[in-house]
């Protein structure tokens, strides 16, 4: 039997979650005087947590994959093209934002090197000016 791509996921986050309780385990063994810290409570109910929701995920797929011959494939199909016309219209806000945003750079650049070249101007006009008098 092949197996997925989901299910190597769910053996590595199962292996990973064993591992974690086989060392916390080791842990109360080696240290059973001392108190959990509260970061490790923490750490633990974040397992917990995600291993729930883990579960819960693969409930939901398991269900949506078994459901999924009995829905009507064409309104999936209406919402991809739907999501694809969305996604172009964007493109195409970004694009044109991105040609106002090198315009107005071009528009300041032109600026900078207009005053750069009145400052200097007026500069040497200054320093003409003091030669003389």
């Amino acid at each position: 039997m092949a197996r997925t791509g989901k299910t190597l996921l769910n053996e590595k986050v199962r292996n990973q979650i064993n591992s974690f309780y086989k060392r916390n385990n080791k842990y109360e063994e080696d240290n059973e005087d001392n108190p959990k810290s509260e970061l490790q409570l923490q750490i633990e109910k974040l397992v917990i947590n995600c291993y729930q929701k883990s579960q819960e995920l693969n409930n939901d797929c398991y269900i949506r994959s078994r459901n999924k011959y009995t829905q009507d494939n064409s309104s999936k199909q209406e919402r991809i093209i739907q999501l694809h016309n969305h996604i172009v219209q964007q493109d195409m806000k970004i694009t044109q934002l991105d040609e106002r945003i090198i315009k107005q750079h071009e528009e300041a650049n032109q600026m900078i090197n207009y005053n750069t070249q009145l400052a200097y101007y007026w500069q040497n006009s200054y320093f003409i000016l003091n030669e003389e008098f």
